[in-house]
């Protein structure tokens, strides 16, 4: 009983130290998506496009970071196999864990939505899911970090000319994977 109530109070005294934290995010985003369809074939994939978004959150004083995220983006599809090229846009709300101390950062994140959207010429493709991220920062000065993140994307569901279908009933493989080079500034109000 001791420890719960020492446990409580010193919650209580970090959240009301907490800072609320803001940081909005613009990058550079490439990605690959290894695709192989039931019939055999390969319909691999690659990406590049704009990153953006931004976490608001607390950061505590110890360096804890507790955030959700909204996150963008858009860019181009080039296939594998060659043939015209699609443009894409993408969407995602994760909850972000992470840790900073100095001039380093460090996080790791889970989406619980994911959605994708592959502009083709003959209709949209949407894919939803969710998505695990991992990522870290430098910051050379107050309020500017420079990150890297690698987003690995797990889409169960598509739809195409409004038919819903499990991702699994048409690829036996579908790995899409995204890095993302940004710069963010993190704004703290109040707390440390």
């Amino acid at each position: 009983m001791k420890n719960l109530i020492a446990s409580l109070i010193v919650l209580t005294g970090l959240s009301a130290h907490a800072g609320i934290m803001i940081e909005p995010f613009l990058g550079y985003a490439s990605g690959k998506v290894s695709v192989t369809q039931t019939s055999g074939t390969d319909a691999s994939s690659k990406s590049t496009g704009t990153g953006y978004g931004a976490r608001i959150g607390y950061e505590f004083p110890m360096g804890l970071l507790l955030a959700g995220e909204y996150a963008g983006g858009s860019g181009t599809i080039t296939y594998n196999a060659g043939g015209t090229d699609d443009k894409y846009s993408d969407t995602a709300i994760s909850a972000i864990v992470g840790y900073s101390h100095g001039m380093f950062r460090g996080w790791a994140g889970y989406g619980f939505t994911d959605e994708a959207t592959n502009k083709a010429s003959t209709g949209d493709t949407v894919f939803k899911g969710s998505n695990f991220k991992v990522g870290v920062g430098v910051m050379p000065m107050h309020h500017l970090s420079i990150n890297f993140e690698y987003i690995i994307q797990k889409y169960t569901k598509y739809t195409s000319a409004g038919t819903d279908t499990d991702v699994s009933t048409s690829f036996s493989k579908f790995d899409p994977t995204t890095m993302l080079i940004s710069v963010s500034a993190p704004f703290e109000f109040g707390g440390k």
